[in-house]
């Protein structure tokens, strides 16, 4: 589906409170090949679309088993460097931490490059999944980048998220797998 989306929330610095977007959803099956073909579906469309130089940015936040690990550890990882957080992250942290990772404040980046990664706290299935989704796009001859940073923030998104950018121009779709 497409159209209209509107944001709730005060829209981070660059971003418009209405934007269009398409999504392309799978449901009722958490097999991992089902996330690579959501993206391999998604890859295509933007190629027929004419996007140039697609590039896949992919992480793995894993599942209701590996979060609350990872989710302490963040927390207690930022808690260390509260001060230079700024007011905004700060509230995050309190709310939901995993946003921070993807906060466009620059301070908070340059914190955010020293985040533990979520991929170290999966559990054995999530990190099969993770694997099997990567070992699909290496079949399908998609091109990824993982970025530890890249997450959502919202508790029911599990194991793949991801966003696929044309490398030369401001294209960007993003989308999460369920």
């Amino acid at each position: 589906h497409s159209g209209p989306v509107f944001r709730h929330d005060k829209p981070q610095r660059g971003r418009y409170r209405q934007f269009y977007q398409f999504d392309v959803d799978a449901l009722g099956s958490e097999k991992s090949v089902v996330d690579a073909l959501v993206i391999k579906t998604i890859y295509t469309i933007l190629e027929e679309a004419g996007g140039k130089d697609l590039v896949v940015t992919i992480n793995s936040i894993g599942d209701k088993d590996s979060r609350p690990a990872y989710l302490k550890e963040l927390v207690n990882y930022y808690k260390k460097h509260l001060k230079d957080l700024p007011e905004i992250d700060q509230e995050r942290l309190k709310t939901n931490p995993m946003r921070i990772l993807d906060s466009k404040e620059p301070k908070t980046q340059e914190i955010n490059a020293g985040a533990p990664d979520p991929m170290s706290f999966l559990s054995a299935s999530g990190k099969r999944h993770f694997k099997e989704v990567l070992e699909y796009l290496d079949e399908m001859g998609i091109c990824y980048h993982i970025d530890k940073t890249l997450v959502r923030g919202l508790s029911y998104y599990t194991h793949t998220v991801f966003e696929i950018k044309e490398t030369h121009t401001l294209l960007r779709v993003c989308i999460e797998c369920l």
